[in-house]
């Protein structure tokens, strides 16, 4: 994986570790068993540091932002580890059978299913939820479509126009808890990169807005409390709303709402 620098423990030190190719430091870590990914230095960029061969171990190398990023302008890096399976976004399909809470959307659109997740037991208390049930108070007012060149290196590494922004791919709203004028506010729990499909509190807070992922977003790396998993099939209805009326609001982040929100 050209242009990057993946993370982890440090098993041997490239510092006094330098071999002549990539190939070599791939090499080096099939012969030691802690390393689980390794990381050269080559090219014109890496001074003194070029052919440093770092192994490392790394439980869980395709969950790392900069694997995925390719931001680095020095460094290769590749993991003994398989990679996950093509198209496994979101990393577990979620079966109709486990869906917990339904968000109907505007007339047309269709509803979506959600299972919350066992690792989130406080979004409970937001009165969102009685298992199997309708999300009360529940409204989307904001859709951010998907570019075409979302995550590519070719563009800057920026929320100004570059790969991953400024933030598209999701689907945000907000909930209201029943009999509450405001609910209740809960602790960062579970905390996964965020892929497709996957149901998280907004702006990294604890509600009441939250959003729904239209894609990977690797470059917020572990900052959002994960709370639920939308059901495969259902995600067609939230990209549905892409389709309505919008209007945007300028700015360093521009913003797009829907001219009227999808209840």
């Amino acid at each position: 994986m050209e242009r990057t620098e993946l993370s982890g423990d440090v098993v041997r030190w490239g510092a006094d570790h330098k071999v002549s190719s990539a190939a070599a430091c791939c090499t080096a870590c099939l012969a030691e068993d802690r390393c689980s990914v390794w990381v050269y230095c080559a090219g014109p960029a890496c001074g003194a540091q070029a052919g440093e061969c770092w192994l490392k171990a790394l439980a869980d190398p395709f969950s790392d932002v900069d694997l995925v990023r390719g931001r680095s302008d020095r460094w290769t890096s590749g993991t003994r580890l398989p990679p996950p399976p093509a198209g496994a976004t979101p990393s577990r399909a979620v079966p109709a059978s486990e869906a917990h809470l339904l968000l109907r959307l505007a007339d047309g659109l269709g509803s979506v299913r959600l299972r919350l997740r066992d690792g989130s037991p406080k979004a409970k208390e937001w009165a969102l939820v009685d298992q199997h049930a309708d999300c009360h108070g529940c409204t989307f007012y904001r859709a951010e479509a998907v570019p075409p060149h979302w995550g590519s290196p070719d563009w800057p590494d920026t929320y100004e126009g570059g790969r991953w922004g400024p933030p598209y791919a999701l689907v945000q709203g907000g909930l209201s808890a029943r009999g509450a004028a405001e609910p209740p506010r809960v602790p960062r729990e579970d905390n996964p990169v965020v892929r497709r499909g996957m149901a998280a509190w907004a702006g990294g807070g604890s509600g009441p807005a939250f959003f729904i992922a239209l894609a990977d977003h690797p470059e917020w790396g572990r900052g959002h409390t994960v709370f639920a998993d939308a059901v495969t099939e259902d995600i067609a209805a939230l990209e549905r709303i892409l389709a309505l009326p919008t209007k945007t609001t300028p700015g360093k982040i521009p913003i797009t709402n829907l001219v009227t929100p999808a209840k």
